[in-house]
């Protein structure tokens, strides 16, 4: 019999995984403003002690620049000491040899949000393949997407964007795979499944299947 649509026993709709902590990946060079990528940091550093705030660069001078400008930004912002923490526990300035290598490590990382400011952002974000959410260029900052931006900022974290993506409609959807096959269509599939059953020790599969050849 099947359940009815209020009972229990039908199961829990599933259409989240839990979120967070949040967190940003910045890719960046001296092209930037090293002031607006610490603020950036600290914007995501604000949330909570756990998140996390990385910058990845090829340029030693502009994390050194970005590392003053947390230095001197941090004592005046009300979250200071939350900020604090989480960069002491949880932030970190890597330097890469290249471009190429920043977007190797933004992929191991597979953050919540990847921010691209540097020269050329578009192409360089054109190699990020595990983004939970991606923002081009100086002026796309994470803050844009939490609140108005319009793409949707229920994102993976904690490195599930190597497998999921954001939220979106099709999640809402629960799909049913559908086989239907003839006589004709079945002889080959028929085949191939009795020989992969057999080779498993399954061979009630594997008579099953060979049946249906009858």
């Amino acid at each position: 019999m099947s359940p009815k649509p209020n009972d229990n026993s039908a199961g829990t709709a599933v259409f989240d995984a839990p979120a967070g902590p949040s967190e940003v990946v910045i890719i960046s060079d001296d092209s930037v403003n090293a002031e607006w990528v610490a603020a950036d940091m600290m914007a995501q550093a604000e949330h909570d002690e756990m998140a996390q705030s990385i910058v990845i660069s090829p340029d030693k001078a502009h994390l050194q620049a970005v590392k003053e400008s947390l230095t001197r930004l941090l004592p005046n912002t009300p979250r200071a000491n939350i900020i604090r923490r989480s960069l002491e526990v949880r932030g970190a300035l890597i330097l890469a040899h290249n471009l190429t290598d920043c977007c190797r490590i933004a992929d191991d990382i597979a953050a919540e949000h990847v921010q691209v400011m540097c020269a050329n952002a578009q192409e360089i974000a054109d190699n990020i393949r595990n983004p939970g959410g991606i923002f081009i260029g100086k002026h796309s900052c994470a803050p844009l997407g939490d609140y108005c931006a319009g793409p949707n900022h229920v994102l993976p974290t904690a490195g599930a964007a190597r497998m999921f993506s954001p939220l979106g409609t099709g999640v809402f959807y629960k799909r049913t795979g559908i086989l239907e096959a003839g006589a004709q269509g079945a002889e080959p599939l028929v085949n191939i499944a009795t020989q992969i059953a057999e080779a498993e020790g399954l061979l009630a599969h594997a008579q099953a299947a060979r049946l249906r050849l009858k």
